[in-house]
């Protein structure tokens, strides 16, 4: 009878001990559990932060894209009209007719001062327009 005791005693030790050893390898598990998962959502919250990043960035370089097109935009509107203008000067150059000779009957002679204090003095045909002049 004692060793049936003994073996109840031994068993129940035994099973005692397996149980507590469960309880501690399920506690185990769970903390690696536990860890697993707060590591992916580290993992999801750092690849979110790089996905925000990567799209500000992609939008401050559109944003530096647009603005640089629009300034090449500005600078060739810039120099049609500078061409434009150009064009305009030597065009009135052109039209504007040789400078008769002095005569008081088919000839007027006007004078311009400018803005410098420079006067300028040109004769133009009697029957010239004021478009001309």
């Amino acid at each position: 009878m004692d060793t049936i005791l003994n073996y109840n005693a031994v068993h129940s030790v035994y099973n005692q001990t397996n149980e507590e050893t469960k309880r501690e390898n399920n506690i185990e598990d769970e903390k690696i559990l536990e860890d697993r998962r707060l590591k992916e959502m580290q993992r999801i919250e750092y690849l979110e932060a790089k996905l925000i990043d990567d799209l500000k960035k992609k939008e401050e370089i559109e944003k530096e894209k647009k603005k640089a097109e629009e300034e090449q935009l500005k600078r060739q509107k810039e120099e049609q009209e500078r061409k434009k203008v150009q064009e305009r000067k030597v065009q009135r150059l052109t039209s504007i007719p040789e400078e008769p000779e002095p005569d008081k009957d088919t000839t007027s002679e006007i004078a311009f001062r400018l803005a410098t204090g420079r006067r300028i003095t040109r004769r133009f045909p009697k029957d010239c327009t004021i478009q001309v002049i």
